[in-house]
């Protein structure tokens, strides 16, 4: 990072920053240019060992607790049941995220004097659609908690049926604040 007294470099606050931000933009690969989507999300972090963070088994995605690694946990969002997003998914899992939490306008006197306040996040990893009911319903409730519902959500069959889960395996994460 260029401007390193900016970068977050403490996991916990990193995870604060995923458990602020009101929406998620999501960059897949499509050939030579990227699509970036703005989704709703939820955020699990990785628990020392692994415990509280399930073992999702997606193709071609280790679980996180599988393994040497941890891992960095899981980002959550839902979609529709086809369109661009899944066709861009099915071809390449690689993507990359971002979040923004308390981003605010400074004004000057000056044109370089103006500045923006944030803090911010990056990430990467591999995504792939969740096919078992029972972990769709926990990713939905990831979602739902980030969104501040309580507990467990009760989901209409027929919603449900029509509801994708994607799942994202972070494997990187960066953080950047200017307060």
């Amino acid at each position: 990072m260029r401007r390193g007294e900016r970068e977050i470099t403490d996991i916990s606050a990193i995870q604060q920053v995923l458990h602020e931000a009101l929406y998620c933009n999501v960059a897949l690969c499509d050939a030579d240019r990227p699509y970036v989507v703005p989704v709703s999300f939820g955020y699990e972090a990785a628990a020392a060992g692994g415990m509280d963070v399930p073992s999702i088994r997606l193709a071609g995605v280790s679980p996180v607790g599988s393994g040497p690694s941890q891992g960095l946990g899981w980002l959550y969002f839902h979609c529709a049941g086809e369109g661009r997003t899944l066709e861009l998914l099915a071809r390449n899992p690689s993507v990359s995220f971002s979040v923004v939490s308390t981003a605010q306008i400074v004004t000057g006197p000056t044109a370089c004097q103006f500045s923006c306040r944030y803090r911010s996040v990056l990430g990467g990893g591999v995504a792939a659609i969740v096919q078992d009911e029972a972990q769709r319903r926990h990713g939905l409730d990831c979602i739902m908690r980030h969104y501040g519902f309580p507990g467990t959500a009760d989901y209409d069959p027929k919603a449900l049926a029509k509801t994708t889960v994607v799942a994202i395996k972070i494997e990187a994460l960066t953080g950047k604040a200017n307060t």
